[in-house]
């Protein structure tokens, strides 16, 4: 059996597969029940459930509301309904959930690596401590000499360890628990802990902008867009904003610039691209620009942060050596 899918990567399956069978003439209920063929779909209950209730006459956005599936997916689904345009909101919708995925499994390296190297560093610096500096201090002390400053305190750390192994051990374990319960919910992570970073920004304007651009494919009005893109925001007050603006006279691009949710040269190309009545394939392509911005964000941050540990960690460890070698090799230049 294979590696269980993710739910972003599942939806993103989903959508994608439905807007090919949807284009070649196959009707939404029987594409959607084509997605559950293999039997190793982790949707396959939501599936189930919506099928039971198409077939009782619910329409297709309204059954996958009521099975479970995301709200942003199926109210775009119902615009798409509405306007005809299904198959661009599935296509969309495809790409949407698989820009999810790949922001989350970068957050998830951004966490995982300097986690990891964190943890080597605690254990490192409590194997010096409890294992190595007492035989360095013990050795000291026959020569007639003694542990002061930093090297007694290293020395009551390692002490203090080595009576209390089952604390440390404890404690190590707790800290990699709570990055294994991060990883686990990597969203809620980023949306309670990042959301104001730079990069958690960034990531929430470009999601935002690509909920706007699904909705706008499905043939929804600017100020339709925005409101569809609520639900996808940590921060409202932006959209909430734009919306006041664009009610005040303001072109679009001119709102989405005002709120903060585009800069100016973008807010140029989204104007240009109403007049040219393309704005949906331009908010596209700025989703995207800006998916890109916000994971070269991520890398940058993650760039400074692992050097920066391993720097700390030998730090640390010379500190360590050379609080309790400089007493030493004084004692032996003496003799």
């Amino acid at each position: 059996m294979g590696k269980k899918s993710s739910k972003n990567n599942e939806l993103s399956y989903i959508c994608t597969q439905l807007s090919i069978l949807l284009n070649s003439g196959i009707s939404p209920r029987d594409g959607l029940e084509l997605c559950t063929e293999g039997g190793d779909s982790p949707m396959a209950e939501e599936i189930k459930k919506a099928l039971e209730l198409i077939d009782t006459g619910e329409p297709f956005s309204s059954a996958l509301k009521q099975a479970g599936f995301p709200s942003l997916m199926t109210a775009m689904i119902e615009v798409g309904e509405g306007t005809g345009n299904l198959e661009q909101v599935t296509a969309s919708l495809g790409r949407y959930y698989l820009r999810l995925e790949e922001a989350k499994s970068a957050l998830s390296s951004a966490i995982l690596y300097p986690s990891m190297i964190f943890l080597l560093m605690l254990c490192v610096q409590g194997v010096l401590c409890a294992k190595v500096l007492p035989v360095m201090a013990s050795a000291l002390t026959q020569s007639g000499g003694a542990l002061t400053g930093m090297a007694s305190v290293f020395a009551s750390i390692g002490l203090w360890i080595s009576a209390h192994m089952a604390i440390a051990v404890g404690v190590l374990l707790a800290l990699a628990a709570a990055v294994i319960v991060c990883l686990v919910n990597i969203e809620g992570f980023a949306r309670s802990f990042l959301g104001t970073t730079g990069w958690g920004k960034a990531s929430d304007k470009a999601s935002c902008v690509s909920a706007m651009a699904m909705a706008m494919r499905a043939g929804a009005d600017s100020d339709t867009a925005v409101r569809m893109a609520i639900p996808v925001a940590r921060d409202r007050d932006p959209l909430d904003q734009c919306l006041r603006a664009m009610s005040g006279g303001a072109s679009f691009g001119a709102a989405m610039e005002q709120c903060g949710m585009l800069d100016p040269s973008m807010a140029r190309l989204l104007d240009a691209g109403v007049r040219g009545g393309c704005a949906d394939t331009v908010m596209e392509q700025l989703a995207e620009r800006m998916d890109k911005s916000a994971n070269d964000k991520l890398d940058k941050t993650l760039s400074s942060v692992e050097p920066a540990l391993v720097a700390v960690m030998a730090i640390m460890t010379g500190v360590i050596l050379l609080s309790v070698m400089s007493p030493l090799a004084s004692l032996i230049a003496s003799v």
